[in-house]
């Protein structure tokens, strides 16, 4: 899925499009040049606390294969809670937080930036900058909304027009409509306008662009696979969901599966890559048509080789 973000420059507006792989080039370039200037200007403990890294994840900075630190664990399904509404953890807010300090942390100091710029010429990918800021708003607006955290019920114009993908202008618009198309806010001290949660959600629910908030639906013992599983994040929530109704723990799994139990817990929290190869084992394991869920991690994966295993004949 991909999402827009229109830039008005001098009244001259550009739409850039982010998907979720735009966005995980744009954090692996940033850490990337992270890696660059970390070993003289900062110390790997203290960087480490900025990233949210465990002790045995430093070493993982002086390696370009960064895909395994911390910062890209949760970025799925960030994503998905931010633009795709799927309900996330109960830390997401802490995330989003560690994505903003990331992003203060290069905003705020020429070299890392510097070092950016020369890492994305030398892998030559071209990308667009701005997914990882657009990521954060939309988490923090649909934090917000949804009133899950302390001090996250009000939402200012800027918030509600990420959510409803309309331009900032038209809801401050709508504070002075009438009836039912009146957005209700209040004035804050600071001179600003802010809308209640419950208020914001109202007006939402009418437009186009509102993705609203909703949990992910659980496997039941006596249904097929679900069709409509869109992206791997979905997949391992439900192979999660199955391993819970079926009171295994990952002890149990891993030893069914013939596997280690870290790799086992790897492929279920998004630190290792699911493969083809894991759909007999997990099948068994679970219960599943191994033909569904082999079809399940082909289509994430590989669309093209399933589109093929589909149609032959």
């Amino acid at each position: 899925m991909t999402h827009a973000l229109t830039i008005d420059m001098k009244n001259q507006k550009t739409t850039v499009e982010f998907t979720l792989q735009d966005i995980k080039g744009e954090l692996r370039h940033y850490m990337m040049a992270l890696t660059m200037v970390i070993g003289d200007f900062f110390g790997q403990h203290a960087i480490a606390g900025v990233l949210g890294l465990q002790e045995r994840d430093e070493s993982l900075l002086s390696t370009e294969d960064i895909s395994h630190l911390a910062v890209f664990e949760r970025l799925e399904e960030a994503y998905d809670y931010a633009f795709l509404g799927y309900e996330g953890g109960f830390a997401l807010e802490t995330y989003f937080e560690l994505l903003k300090d990331l992003l203060q942390m290069f905003a705020c100091n020429d070299l890392l930036e510097v070092a950016y710029c020369d890492s994305n010429v030398q892998a030559g990918i071209e990308y667009s900058k701005g997914g990882l800021e657009k990521l954060v708003s939309m988490g923090y607006a649909r934090i917000n909304l949804d009133g899950t955290f302390p001090c996250s019920d009000d939402l200012d114009a800027k918030q509600i027009a990420l959510l409803a993908g309309i331009t900032e202008r038209s809801v401050q618009n709508a504070f002075s409509l009438k009836g039912e198309a009146r957005l209700n806010a209040s004035k804050s001290s600071t001179g600003g306008y802010y809308v209640a949660a419950k208020e914001a959600l109202r007006w939402l629910k009418d437009k186009k662009g509102f993705v609203p908030t909703r949990s992910r639906v659980p496997l039941s013992d006596d249904q097929q696979w679900p069709s409509t599983i869109s992206s791997l994040s979905e997949l391992r929530d439900m192979l999660h969901q199955k391993m819970n109704g079926m009171g295994l723990s990952i002890e149990e799994l891993a030893e069914a599966i013939g596997q280690s139990q870290e790799l086992v817990r790897g492929k279920l929290t998004k630190a290792t890559q699911i493969t083809f190869q894991d759909a007999l084992p997990f099948a068994k394991a679970l219960k599943i048509d191994p033909q569904i869920l082999l079809l399940q991690i082909m289509s994430l994966c590989h669309p093209e080789e399933a589109r093929l295993m589909v149609t032959a004949k």
